[in-house]
């Protein structure tokens, strides 16, 4: 399926996630446009890139888009390049850590704009180009976390299980008008990434239980989604297993062992 594919954008293009996607993309000759708010880490981002594949073409924007005026502006630009865009990614996220009160408002409103604005109004955006084509992909990073209440990562978790439940609902509607187009919800475990440190999350256990993964782990479950036509995947096999006997548990006990592994190290 991949080999029909000559573009893709990837918000939060220039580190973890992103980035390692963009680099297994290149490697299949894909376009590459990445999109960040950090300029700096675009401009490493693209060079890395280019030195280990000198011929992929490579674009870079700077973009915040937890701003709505921001990703309207992104379309735009899209729009006036040379090329049509055949695999989307949101993978672009951040969290807050703590309990709600303790958490800053503004920067809550951020992360749902981000998360659920960004992404939907991207995703609606490009899908109808792709739905006329019939050809493309929509990849949305949602998490573990979207299958459960997380206390002190309430908001994340709700951003995540809205991305998760969303796209599943417009794959299922894409499948019904017998489009070839996939929408894919990517839940991964905890991820190795600059995400704990942007969370002031360095003191959680999260990161230091065995179901922490690296981001080439993520990567490498989306290619292998996008190749198989899966709409939802928990990268890793044996995690997606552990994640399915999970889900049995009831309710309460998932909380409660989400809220030990959300706990300090020196708790």
């Amino acid at each position: 399926m991949l080999s029909n594919y000559r573009s893709a954008l990837i918000t939060g293009g220039s580190s973890g996630i992103g980035f390692k996607l963009a680099l297994r993309l290149a490697e299949l000759e894909l376009k590459l446009v990445l999109v960040s708010e950090n300029q700096e880490q675009l401009i490493h981002a693209k060079k890395s890139i280019l030195k280990q594949f000198p011929r992929c073409h490579v674009k870079v924007m700077c973009h915040d888009l937890s701003d709505h005026e921001a990703v309207e502006d992104l379309c735009v630009k899209v729009k006036q390049l040379d090329t049509d865009i055949d695999i989307l990614v949101n993978n672009a996220g951040f969290a807050t850590w703590g309990n709600l009160l303790d958490t800053d408002h503004n920067k809550e409103r951020s992360m749902m704009s981000l998360m659920i604005d960004g992404t939907y109004t991207l995703s609606r955006y490009f899908i109808s180009q792709m739905v006329s084509k019939d050809l493309g992909c929509i990849v949305n990073v949602s998490s573990i976390a979207a299958f459960q209440p997380n206390p002190t990562l309430a908001t994340y978790g709700a951003c995540k299980s809205w991305i998760y439940n969303w796209t599943r609902s417009i794959s299922e509607e894409l499948s019904e008008l017998g489009s070839n187009v996939q929408c894919i919800a990517v839940c991964p475990t905890p991820v190795r990434t600059n995400f704990q440190k942007s969370a002031s999350m360095d003191d959680s256990k999260l990161f230091d239980s065995p179901f922490t993964v690296d981001p080439d782990d993520v990567a490498e479950g989306i290619i292998k989604a996008i190749k198989s036509k899966r709409s939802r995947v928990v990268p890793v096999i044996w995690l997606e297993m552990a994640q399915k006997v999970t889900q049995r548990l009831p309710e309460s006990w998932r909380i409660w062992i989400g809220k030990k592994m959300l706990e300090r190290k020196d708790v």
